[in-house]
């Protein structure tokens, strides 16, 4: 089974067991490294059965494909997605990021885009080449 195969099964899986997660897949040629992006924050920083799942999942990783590079970031990371290969999020997801149970607010995804397109033109600013 190719790498990519394998982790866009391990994915499928993850968010079956973590559903207020989504998660993002993009393998970088260049830098030969398959990223992996977990959200939301709290789940990625904090949550103990999630950096349980993570170690394993790079253990098993490295072990069946030795001469690839994995590396898991959140939205929060220096790095981000360019090119994204495979996107899933769970059932809990949307509910819990983006709409308040009490009050009016509800997701707007043309602003969610703005916010997002905003992020990447200030990152790629910085970035000295």
């Amino acid at each position: 089974m190719k790498a990519k195969n394998y982790i866009v099964s391990e994915i499928k899986s993850f968010v079956q067991n973590f559903p207020q997660t989504r998660v993002r897949y993009e393998h970088d040629n260049v830098a030969h490294t398959h990223f992996i992006e977990i959200v939301p924050n709290n789940i990625y920083h904090w949550d103990n059965h999630y950096i349980q799942w993570e170690s394993d999942f790079f253990d098993d990783f490295i072990s069946q494909y030795p001469d690839e590079n994995i590396c898991f970031i959140s939205d929060d990371a220096v790095v981000g997605l360019d090119k994204i290969d495979f996107e899933l999020h769970g059932t809990e997801f949307f509910v819990n990021h983006f709409e308040k149970k009490e009050g009016n607010m509800q997701f707007d995804p043309i602003k969610a885009l703005l916010r997002q397109a905003k992020k990447k033109r200030i990152h790629s600013q910085k970035v000295v080449h």
